[in-house]
């Protein structure tokens, strides 16, 4: 999709937030919003772009991701033949590549590497309560909590999973997207019950406590 005029100064608006390292979880909503018409729809971008603006999935790669995974949980309590690894649905890396092949092509600098995790940390917090639903039923609630290992902040999808045994189901958790920026106040909020808002304070990107 061609953008006009006003589409391209809001893009190059928010793009030098992104290069000056002074963006918050609303420019880079904004972003995502107004690039995702302009990138493939196999692109990270588009995937997290399409989320982000229909909260309630059942297609796309993350909800693929999330079957399969759930698939092979079953297979393996089952005793059948399963094949499992888990990682990140898209890395930073992977996800900062393609902001800037959407930046290219407007002719827009390469966002660094921290820009990118802290773009994503924005992602991560923007996708926080966003649902999954498969055969008419939820299936899961993303949550944003701390990596399993190392710093930063992540998004987690719990899923049911059926206990070997066969006495019933239990919850497994597993990071979809992750951010290895640390922001400001990160342990002055509650991960597991506060919904949380990441803004500029201090000149700093830092996490609250999303009031309204």
């Amino acid at each position: 999709m061609d953008m006009d005029a006003k589409d391209k100064l809001m893009v190059q608006r928010y793009h030098n937030k992104l290069v000056a390292h002074e963006c918050d979880e609303d420019d880079v909503y904004a972003t995502l919003i107004l690039l995702r018409e302009c990138s493939s729809k196999s692109s990270p971008l588009r995937e997290v772009a399409d989320f982000i603006a229909h909260r309630e999935r059942d297609r796309g790669a993350v909800f693929q991701y999330l079957s399969d995974t759930k698939k092979q949980f079953i297979n393996a309590s089952q005793r059948k033949p399963f094949s499992l690894t888990i990682n990140e649905v898209y890395s930073e890396h992977e996800f900062t590549d393609a902001l800037n092949a959407a930046f290219s092509i407007m002719h827009l600098a390469n966002i660094t590497p921290e820009a990118g995790s802290m773009a994503m940390a924005c992602v991560i917090s923007l996708l926080q309560g966003a649902r999954f639903r498969e055969d008419d039923q939820i299936l899961s609630t993303l949550r944003c909590c701390r990596p399993y290992v190392g710093n930063g902040l992540a998004l987690e999808c719990r899923i049911p999973i059926p206990v070997p045994d066969g006495s019933g189901w239990a919850m497994t958790g597993f990071m979809v997207l992750r951010s290895s920026f640390c922001p400001e106040g990160i342990t002055d909020v509650d991960l597991d019950t506060d919904i949380i808002r990441l803004v500029r304070r201090n000149e700093q990107l830092t996490v609250t406590k999303d009031d309204g």
